[in-house]
């Protein structure tokens, strides 16, 4: 049983998240690259460096969010919610290194 309580919780949670928002852009670039100008290119990696930065430091939002919730004392039926999306969060992050490996990608 994860506690939502610890912020470290929610950093964990969102550090697991952001590689499966980047595998659009890591393969996206993967497979267009050869048809893309460098000007395009920088582009592309100024968005996945945005979407990197945004994922990994969106965690304190969330840790905001959840003691809020917890303050207001509606958190009971919540908790369960959370740790059953975690679930599904794990798996696809799993299934998403997977298919870089499969990919041929060294990230």
């Amino acid at each position: 049983m994860i506690d939502w309580d610890r912020s470290s919780s929610w950093k964990a949670l969102v550090d697991e998240m952001v590689p499966m928002a980047e595998i659009l852009f890591v393969f996206g670039v993967q497979y267009m690259a050869s048809s893309m100008g460098e000007n395009y290119m920088k582009a592309i990696n100024a968005l996945r460096c945005a979407v990197n930065n945004l994922g990994t430091n969106s965690w304190n939002f969330a840790a905001a969010t959840w003691a809020f919730i917890v303050l207001i004392g509606v958190q009971g039926e919540l908790v369960q919610y959370v740790n059953e999306g975690y679930e599904y969060i794990c798996t696809c992050l799993v299934d998403a290194n997977g298919l870089k490996t499969m990919m041929g990608s060294d990230e």
